[in-house]
């Protein structure tokens, strides 16, 4: 790449991303006898858009990270951003290999995926001011309290008995109208609509607190 050519007169409108202000671009070849499976993937793109050539940027995915030099480094850098954010790399291709990812919400939606408990029954209790509810706390591992986010948190702890996804619990959650005591709510006025993001979050922290885990059931 130190070296610039001119595009084919009439070209540039077809490959906008690879063309400098003056026309030039910055090309490597590849052959397939020396390109293997990437001389292949071009070959195969031109195939299906009939432009015989790819784009050809850095992989660093991370603002002011170096780019990555080995496989664990593109694996390091490709897990490091998270799903929602912008400009992440949905696929991963190592060699023969073709890695895709779910985000950890998207992870708890699997329905071969149920939640089961890490501690036999929920030992819980509160501490009041008045009328409201300030901390929501559970016997965890080696009889540990650990301090919940809400009694929401509570709530869906008590229905995870290694049978339930992330979705019945939500779909449960509302059936049943529960409504977030700590907020004033659940005292006859409008009902209050549970959100999954609300149900997947609180569940995401039972599994950093080691209350409870995935356990994928799958046919044999």
């Amino acid at each position: 790449m130190q070296y610039t050519f001119n595009a084919k007169e009439g070209k540039g409108a077809e490959i906008p991303a690879v063309i400098h202000v003056d026309g030039t671009s910055r090309i490597q070849t590849v052959t397939q006898a020396d390109g293997g499976i990437y001389w292949n993937l071009i070959d195969e793109f031109e195939k299906r858009t009939g432009v015989p050539m790819v784009l050809n940027t850095s992989f660093n995915t991370k603002k002011g990270e170096p780019i990555v030099e080995s496989p664990l480094d593109a694996i390091r850098s490709f897990l490091e951003v998270e799903n929602d954010e912008v400009g992440r790399n949905k696929v991963l291709v190592l060699g023969d290999f073709y890695v895709t990812r779910k985000s950890t919400h998207e992870s708890l939606l699997d329905k071969e995926a149920v939640l089961a408990p890490l501690v036999g029954g929920v030992i819980s209790r509160t501490v009041e001011s008045g009328e409201e509810i300030v901390r929501v706390e559970v016997q965890g591992l080696a009889g540990v309290w650990v301090q919940l986010f809400d009694r929401l948190q509570l709530d869906i702890l008590n229905k995870i008995d290694g049978s339930v996804n992330c979705g019945d619990i939500w779909e449960i959650l509302n059936l049943e109208e529960v409504f977030d005591e700590d907020e004033g709510e659940g005292d006859g006025g409008e009902e209050e609509i549970i959100t999954f993001k609300e149900v997947s979050d609180r569940m995401l922290n039972l599994i950093e607190l080691e209350l409870i885990e995935n356990d994928y059931k799958r046919e044999k």
